[in-house]
């Protein structure tokens, strides 16, 4: 499986817990995920295929909004989560989430730094 490079940075970066590799993320949605499906007898293959397309139903998303506001803190609307394109696009959203939550707390100069050398782009450093 091919790792999107924004995937650099670690959870722990962003969240300032335990570090984890933020592409745990990616393999710890598809994870739930499969679980998810597994209790209706399907199977997941590709995170690159739309959620629905995968066989998540309505109350596996339900589910799912649920243990993403448990494990990461973000309230994702069902809408938002019906509409994400796939699991690497889900967990594209919330990385993205976290960063914007976590440069909201970052003072402005540290910011600046980080976008003018470029940094921010792959590896995202507190």
């Amino acid at each position: 499986m091919q790792i999107d490079p924004k995937f650099a940075a670690t959870t722990s970066q962003i969240r300032g817990q335990t570090p984890v590799p933020a592409h745990q993320l990616l393999t710890d949605l598809k994870t739930v995920i499969d679980r998810l499906l597994a209790r209706d007898g399907l199977t997941s293959s590709d995170p690159g295929t739309p959620l629905l397309e995968l066989g998540l139903n309505s109350l596996m998303l339900i589910d799912l909004k649920a243990r993403i506001l448990e494990d990461y803190s973000i309230n994702l609307p069902l809408l938002d989560l019906i509409g994400m394109p796939s699991v690497h696009g889900l967990a594209e959203f919330i990385l993205e989430r976290m960063l914007a939550t976590s440069m909201d707390s970052v003072p402005q100069a540290t910011q600046d730094q980080v976008q003018a050398d470029g940094s921010g782009a792959d590896t995202v450093i507190l």
